[in-house]
């Protein structure tokens, strides 16, 4: 299991690369990921990790499912440097998207759902909610993969995106994530 472990947290490493690459090039913002983490942890450990707003993608999958979190820092300063604008996240505080960034987090969190359609994983995209409490996917003592990419823009912490899968998606999925990896 670690070994399949191992190869799964290298998937998520490629994933995250193919995200910041993909968003810097079409978006002009230069995301990218400053520190790298993922193991599997109770998801009640993950869920205090995660901001309670923020921008978060629901996949289902089985009768289970995964759960995608930006950070809005991410998803404020990508939006405003799409429109030219530069704006200090330092201390943002918002509890609410804007329609534009709201496009720019649904725009993100496409680009991991087409990573996972050309892998051919059982996953779809089931919804897009901005607080925590809404998102009912894991038991709170339920063992989870948890993958974290903390970001930086500039040199700037702009917060992670976090991805959290059930053991289950790991093993079922095997074939089509290894695609290509090894």
């Amino acid at each position: 299991m670690s070994e399949l472990l191992a190869h799964f947290i290298k998937f998520n490493k490629i994933m995250g690369l193919k995200l910041t690459n993909t968003v810097s090039t079409q978006l002009k913002v230069g995301l990218c990921v400053s520190e790298f983490s993922g193991g599997i942890k109770e998801y009640q450990s993950c869920k205090k990790t995660l901001p309670t707003f923020s921008f978060f993608g629901q996949f289902s999958y089985q009768n289970r499912g995964v759960l995608m979190s930006i950070d809005p820092k991410i998803v404020m300063l990508g939006t405003q440097r799409c429109f030219g604008g530069d704006v200090d996240v330092s201390n943002y505080q918002g509890n609410t998207f804007t329609v534009a960034e709201s496009f720019f987090g649904k725009h993100v969190i496409a680009i991991i759902d087409k990573t996972f359609e050309e892998k051919k994983c059982n996953l779809e995209m089931a919804k897009i909610d901005y607080q925590l409490d809404r998102s009912h996917l894991f038991f709170a003592d339920e063992k989870v993969l948890f993958i974290e990419m903390k970001c930086d823009v500039e040199g700037n912490d702009v917060g992670s995106i976090c991805m959290i899968y059930p053991l289950i998606f790991v093993k079922q999925e095997k074939e089509q994530w290894m695609q290509e990896l090894l």
